[in-house]
């Protein structure tokens, strides 16, 4: 199992190639999504300073959580896609991105690097990675976007190139949903 889990972790970040995984849930939300595994707590955040910090999920908009890491090489193209994906529709989407990395001061290095305009958290260590667990995130980069309702409608493990059009053409039914 340990084994499956390292080569699984390895193909996200850049080994062998798969296809990324897509998950795509009913496009209704059922009377009880809450109890339904797609359902995500809303998590209290806050920054490393213990600031209160946005809530990851904006209430009432389409969001984008995105896991990432510095050490991680897709990571490299998918923040910047993500920037690009903020700016086409500033004001309609959210765009959280979460940083897994150890030291606070690497993940800040690595976002400076992109001029990110969309909120970037900091998943501390000492916060035993809580966010990266509540969202059962297993690889880096790991995307999800989440309706407006608070569900997760498609899942992206790993990064392939495309991801941020297919992302694109995924929002737009869902920006349409009331």
């Amino acid at each position: 199992m340990r084994r499956l889990a390292i080569a699984a972790f390895a193909i996200a970040c850049g080994g062998s190639k798969p296809p990324a995984t897509v998950t795509v849930l009913p496009a209704e939300p059922t009377a009880s999504a809450s109890d339904t595994p797609s359902a995500l707590p809303q998590p209290n955040t806050a920054t490393p300073s213990g600031d209160a910090a946005p809530e990851v999920l904006a209430v009432g908009k389409v969001t984008v959580v995105h896991f990432f890491a510095s050490w991680c090489a897709p990571c490299s193209k998918s923040i910047p896609e993500l920037g690009a994906l903020y700016a086409a529709h500033h004001g309609k989407v959210a765009v959280v991105a979460v940083g897994e990395d150890d030291d606070e001061a690497d993940m800040r290095s690595f976002v400076s690097q992109f001029q990110v305009s969309f909120t970037v958290l900091w998943d501390s260590a000492a916060s035993a990675k809580a966010r990266a667990t509540r969202w059962r995130v297993n690889a880096m980069p790991s995307t999800f976007v989440v309706d407006k309702h608070g569900l997760v409608r498609f899942t992206h493990v790993g990064y392939r190139d495309g991801d941020a059009k297919t992302i694109d053409s995924e929002l737009q039914p869902l920006l349409a949903e009331p």
